[in-house]
């Protein structure tokens, strides 16, 4: 049985891209993914498509995250106020209907950093949890300054560590045969390395390599330049709008999604 996925990195606020990715391609064809893993800034983005909350995304990337009181560098304690993000935004400005979350047929995996055993665990959001594992899936060291505490155990933003051949090596387990990849990531040499440095501590890495198990293609934020923050509001809808092009008007995934109808 062929199985469409979609795996979204994390990237801060360059995850708007993802955000508008999802809204194209929930507005603009037919073609349902059955599973979804999203890391990071982009998990959210996958609850919401899931519960069919389009309109939502779009305003929550170029409305509600347009403000210092969710980023800003002289907050130094908490840069990226993630609370403001779960319980003010998920819950009472755009709240998620995770009624139709739990109802949804999309099968969806969130990274998250297990600091008890330094492994990567990709857990459900659908559970009764949700908003306490979208928490944790933004809580990076320095930028959130806390960790997340769910059932027990002590959680983290799994982007941190968590590439993306071992993303598509989870939806492939899952049983994905074709996979749409959006590639969120910043390419700062200097994040990269920190990033790197963070895994180095906090991580039991395990190699994983691409397979040949399931067809893949790739979308990328090329024209974005954005950094890994930002809070001002054409920056934000322009990484938004980008992703939303592609998925409307990229001749690749057009090709690749009519492909798949064909196969199904």
């Amino acid at each position: 049985m062929k199985k469409l996925a979609i795996v979204c990195t994390g990237g801060g606020t360059r995850c708007a891209f993802a955000g508008g990715f999802l809204v194209g391609l929930g507005r603009e064809f037919a073609t349902e993914p059955s599973i979804i893993v999203a890391a990071s800034g982009s998990a959210g983005n996958a609850c919401y498509f899931a519960s069919k909350q389009f309109d939502e995304i779009e305003r929550i990337w170029k409305r509600h995250l347009a403000t210092k009181r969710f980023f800003t560098f002289f907050r130094v304690w908490k840069m990226m106020d993630i609370d403001y993000l779960v319980d003010i935004v998920f819950k009472k400005a755009e709240p998620l209907d995770t009624g139709k979350l739990k109802a949804s047929e999309i099968l969806i995996r969130v990274p998250l950093l297990n600091m008890q055993t330094k492994q990567i665990n990709y857990v459900n959001p659908k559970e009764n949890n949700t908003f306490d594992l979208l928490r944790a899936s933004k809580a990076m060291p320095l930028i959130y300054g806390r960790r997340v505490y769910v059932d027990g155990n002590i959680f983290m933003d799994g982007a941190l560590v968590a590439s993306i051949e071992q993303m598509i090596n989870e939806v492939e387990l899952l049983g994905a045969t074709h996979i749409i990849v959006v590639e969120n990531r910043v390419r700062s040499k200097i994040f990269q390395y920190a990033k790197k440095m963070i895994g180095y501590f906090l991580f039991t890495k395990t190699e994983v390599a691409y397979s040949s198990r399931s067809e893949k293609i790739f979308v990328q934020d090329d024209e974005v330049n954005s950094w890994f923050a930002t809070t001002k509001p054409k920056e934000l809808s322009i990484m938004f709008d980008s992703g939303y092009s592609n998925a409307k008007n990229n001749p690749k995934v057009r090709e690749f999604l009519e492909k798949f109808s064909e196969l199904s």
